[in-house]
């Protein structure tokens, strides 16, 4: 990605068109405070990020030779029809200045096939290489993997794109920055580990 690209905030709606190889067990480590507070979220809702607001990104820059390429979710789980709901696209960007390799998701598109409007969902993510996410690997490649708390998506028809939720990736990758620095190049995948309806079904990752 030249200089001049990375300079630029982009907000990027990323439609994945490869499929993932194959897919591995992973445990997953819990943790959710990596994406803006409820509270924070529903105030930000109205604003643009910029400079202003330092793009909505709170986690201090580390050094060393580090960048998050892109985010992208999983087509496999996406396309798999026994699945109620689906991720149809992300819009993620990034910031300029002093905020220029950082990462933010701020929201997706889920698609519903289900009658019900969606009343809340969760996100697991996973942060595997650059080299490992071009191999076509997914979640046996993860070098560290969460899930988010629950997330309103902020609409009451069936599918759509959410309000913004603000997932700041750095701060999920805290664990793979030793003493302030951090070395690679990562990408973030996500995908949809649970899904609660209107009329009060639950759906989780791996019931089917």
């Amino acid at each position: 990605m030249s200089e001049q690209n990375l300079k630029t905030l982009a907000r990027v709606t990323f439609v994945v068109i490869f499929a993932a190889s194959w897919v591995g067990a992973l445990v997953v480590k819990r943790h959710a405070d990596f994406v803006l507070p409820e509270a924070n979220a529903n105030a930000n809702q109205n604003q643009r990020p910029g400079p202003e607001n330092n793009y909505f990104f709170s986690e201090p820059t580390p050094s060393g030779d580090w960048f998050f390429r892109g985010a992208d979710f999983d087509i496999q789980q996406a396309h798999d029809d026994r699945n109620p709901v689906g991720i149809g696209g992300i819009t993620s960007y990034m910031g300029k200045g002093n905020w220029l390799r950082h990462l933010m998701i701020e929201s997706i598109v889920l698609i519903n096939r289900q009658p019900t409007p969606i009343t809340g969902f969760k996100l697991g993510w996973i942060i595997m290489s650059a080299e490992d996410h071009d191999a076509g690997k997914n979640r046996e490649a993860a070098l560290l993997a969460g899930e988010t708390a629950l997330i309103d998506p902020g609409f009451t028809n069936r599918s759509g794109r959410t309000k913004p939720f603000n997932l700041e990736v750095l701060k999920a990758a805290r664990p793979l920055i030793k003493n302030g620095s951090l070395s690679g190049t990562f990408f973030i995948r996500i995908r949809l580990t649970e899904v609660r309806f209107s009329d009060g079904p639950i759906w989780r990752e791996n019931q089917n």
